[in-house]
């Protein structure tokens, strides 16, 4: 190899090794630096819905009987729900189940003792639901009168929860970027623009979820249930580039 040779090789050799090891350097400078923060947000609404179960429990020695009768209440319940307001859309079938009813065990039983069906049970229960809230004591007074004596379940909820999600995540991405500037300020850094915003699941809505109710009074005044605030939650992931 001549010496002209020699020296372009050489020359090859060190502009590559320089290439190699300069290229992941000027990469890393091309990447600024980024803040993520996460923000949170609930909001409380006013319940504007709400729902129940009304069961009616029967039980005969005859499982027929116990049928026949459970379906006659039944009926009732649902005429007395339509009488004072609801729609028949408002009304459907929840849990059905018939169910035997066995003797229970003596204290002194002999071996080989069988369990003896003394009756059956019957559980029909109607799921209701209302847009007013404030007249659910007088569904369950009404319920109750003609035959529902299993009333539980009782829900206050949103009947359309979309624009309070939207207030919910608004109010959860303010959140982050007023985190953020804190953060920056701090730092002694200025933010730069926004790179990502994450919503990182679905804004959840917590319906209310009232004590159960076994309404079995006597007297048959309303009653009293006072509808709360229904909790609307947000989360947001927001990521900003730290300026220069």
């Amino acid at each position: 190899m001549n010496r002209n040779a020699a020296l372009s090789l050489c020359i090859m050799c060190t502009v590559y090794i320089m290439c190699t090891v300069s290229a992941p350097l000027h990469a890393a400078d091309c990447v600024p630096p980024k803040i993520t923060v996460r923000g949170q947000a609930e909001i409380q609404v006013p319940a504007d819905s709400a729902r129940f179960n009304a069961a009616v429990v029967t039980t005969n020695r005859d499982a027929t009987e116990a049928l026949d009768e459970n379906n006659r209440r039944v009926e009732q319940v649902i005429d007395a729900l339509e009488q004072a307001g609801i729609e028949d859309t408002q009304i459907e079938t929840g849990r059905f189940n018939l169910l035997p009813v066995f003797a229970p065990r003596p204290p002194r039983a002999e071996p080989g003792w069988q369990p003896e069906i003394v009756g059956f049970t019957v559980r029909n229960q109607v799921l209701v639901r209302t847009r007013h809230p404030t007249a659910l004591g007088e569904l369950i007074t009404a319920a109750n009168s003609a035959g529902a004596n299993a009333i539980d379940n009782l829900t206050f909820d949103l009947h359309d929860p979309a624009p309070y999600r939207g207030q919910a995540i608004t109010e959860a991405t303010r959140n982050a970027l007023a985190d953020a500037k804190v953060a920056a300020d701090a730092a002694h850094v200025k933010l730069g623009g926004i790179v990502a915003i994450d919503v990182e699941r679905a804004p959840s809505v917590r319906p209310i979820q009232a004590t159960a109710l076994m309404s079995m009074a006597a007297e048959r005044t309303p009653v009293p249930v006072q509808p709360g605030q229904v909790s609307v939650h947000a989360f947001v992931t927001v990521t900003l580039e730290i300026a220069p």
